[in-house]
């Protein structure tokens, strides 16, 4: 259970680390248009790992859901009441 734990926390951190570097490393271009939206450009590295992140964060979520073992709960029924 303890690796389980240190994998979670390590694929969010690296999460919140993609997410910052992201935010650093985007360049605004110049308006061509009048459209409500910039377009942002990202190095293609970048995007590759942001990708397979979310790819990793999704497959931990199917893991988790679908095919991890829990014990099954026992609820303790005491008849001398």
């Amino acid at each position: 259970m303890n690796k389980i734990k240190v994998t979670f926390f390590a694929l969010i951190g690296l999460s919140l680390v993609l997410g910052n570097i992201s935010v650093s490393y985007a360049k605004i271009k110049p308006r061509e248009t009048n459209s409500q939206f910039y377009r942002l450009e990202q190095p293609l590295p970048l995007k590759i790992l942001v990708t397979l992140g979310g790819i990793g964060l999704i497959g931990t979520e199917v893991w988790w859901f679908l095919f991890s073992r829990t014990k099954p709960f026992k609820k303790n029924i005491n008849k001398h009441t």
